[in-house]
């Protein structure tokens, strides 16, 4: 049985923009086994008319919709109707695809802007950029309440990739928000203000910002005011334009609902010493506490605890309040908790996702903004990555922790000994006067410990030094904060 098939699919330089209608389809000739599922004829040619961006834009102002392509029919049954469904998303494999309608006007397919820009906004992006979309169809002879895919159940025509432009949203958002405070409440400054944080993201995407603060007890007083000044307020060097401050019914100044307007009411802010403030664009909402200097974990097994003895590892620590780290031997599952103890704990809503690379390192990703437990794939020890602000997590597998520096052309790790329980690691280097070095992890940079052995950090850490010719006992101990080495020369 042969089945459906593209005679000929062509690119041709225009878009095809018409008012799409219901359209009956004319009597073709008779199909010779008009009972079978799978149809016995090539008799479907397309001829794609799709090329360059769809500017969604501009079709929506001339009042046109979105041509995809014209067809020709033979052999067609004269009771059934082609009908043509649309599979659009982000990769070339479709995962996750969204479906989306099609309409047929005389020999045209073609899409509503509405439609294309929904299925955009929600498989693609919510932001304002053009952006390449993946599109295959499916084609039906329905007849009333039947219907049968053309070519089998698994069979597409016309898969393509083209590049999409968005409708612009109705309410435009700005890159870049700051923090601007004053002591008095009517005295606004750029001068008095500091820039919040953001992924690499569209903020349309990625609606959530953040900053770290912190004011000394004179600032703060009784209570400081504050509102949060859009880039383009910002730049005009004035804040009588847009600006974004609290809802009058709000019930707490420490989190609530925002607005937007040209004479916003400030809120009040009152934490003394490092705070973490962070808000949400999209949703216009705020909250800030005082900034968690260390993070603990607990688990089935976290660096010598677990969950039957109801005790917490202090692991993750930072720099900034917002991007923490740590080491830990994990067993198979665990949580974050702010305190030593079962109080404002976290996990993960959807598991966290792993992926081992050609160099045999398993990297896992995920965001834990949940309440169900983070599991690892299997007992070992991990380097985990925690940012506070957007809840992204990574854990890192660490396979070899080793030494690399002057003393072998810094080439491959040498790498070092571990303990039973993965937090003492051990090597025995010789060593020239003059030789810098550093520890890494994984025979790579990725991660790599160094600046002072008794306060050892990977953030672009500074070399470590060998001050005296000889053979030296180098002891790396992970299992409290802060990490430390020791180098005894023997």
């Amino acid at each position: 049985m042969k089945k459906f098939s593209i005679i000929a699919l062509m690119g041709v330089a225009a878009w095809a923009m018409a008012s799409c209608d219901d359209y009956e389809l004319p009597n073709p000739p008779a199909q010779s086994n008009p009972e079978e599922p799978v149809f016995e004829t090539d008799g479907l040619k397309l001829t794609n008319i799709v090329e360059g961006t769809v500017d969604l834009r501009a079709l929506q102002s001339e009042g046109k919709s979105v041509g995809l392509f014209t067809f020709e029919l033979t052999d067609f049954p004269s009771t059934s109707k082609l009908t043509v469904v649309a599979e659009l998303s982000g990769s070339d494999n479709f995962s996750g695809a969204a479906t989306v309608p099609t309409e047929i006007s005389g020999d045209s397919v073609c899409m509503s802007v509405s439609e294309l820009n929904a299925a955009f906004r929600e498989k693609i992006s919510k932001g304002v950029d053009a952006r390449s979309v993946y599109v295959r169809y499916a084609a039906y002879a329905t007849n009333g309440s039947e219907s049968v895919r053309l070519g089998g159940p698994d069979y597409y025509y016309a898969s393509q990739e083209y590049s999409v432009l968005p409708l612009l949203p109705e309410r435009l958002l700005d890159s870049k928000y700051y923090f601007a405070w004053s002591t008095d409440g009517s005295t606004w400054s750029t001068e008095n203000a500091v820039e919040f944080a953001h992924s690499e993201t569209n903020v349309y995407d990625d609606p959530k910002f953040s900053v770290t603060l912190n004011f000394d007890a004179a600032t703060v007083g009784s209570g400081m005011f504050w509102k949060i000044i859009p880039g383009s307020t910002f730049d005009s060097g004035s804040f009588d334009g847009l600006t974004i401050g609290v809802s009058p019914e709000n019930e707490n100044i420490d989190k609530g609902a925002l607005v937007e307007g040209e004479d916003t009411e400030a809120g009040i802010y009152n934490v003394v010493g490092p705070s973490l403030f962070n808000f949400n664009i999209e949703a216009l909402t705020f909250d800030y506490m005082v900034a968690i200097p260390n993070f603990w974990m607990a688990g089935d097994y976290v660096n010598g605890t677990s969950w039957s003895d109801g005790k917490f590892a202090k692991v993750m620590w930072t720099d900034n309040y917002t991007d923490y780290v740590g080491l830990a031997h994990i067993g198979s599952q665990f949580k974050f908790s702010p305190v030593d103890g079962w109080s404002g704990d976290f996990g993960v809503g959807e598991a966290v996702e792993y992926v081992t690379g050609e160099n045999g390192i398993t990297v896992g990703t995920g965001v834990a903004d949940g309440g169900s437990n983070i599991s690892v794939p299997a007992n070992d020890l991990y380097y985990i990555e925690l940012n506070y602000a957007t809840r992204a997590l990574k854990l890192t597998q660490i396979n070899t922790i080793g030494i690399i520096g002057g003393f072998n052309g810094w080439g491959n790790s040498n790498e070092m000994t571990p303990s039973d329980d993965l937090l003492t690691w051990t090597i025995t280097q010789d060593m020239t006067e003059g030789d810098e070095w550093k520890i890494r992890m994984n025979n790579d940079w990725t991660i790599s410990l160094g600046g002072e052995f008794d306060n050892l950090w990977p953030f672009n850490a500074p070399n470590f030094k060998c001050a005296e010719t000889g053979t030296y006992e180098i002891t790396l101990n992970l299992g409290e904060l802060p990490w430390t080495a020791t180098v005894v020369k023997k």
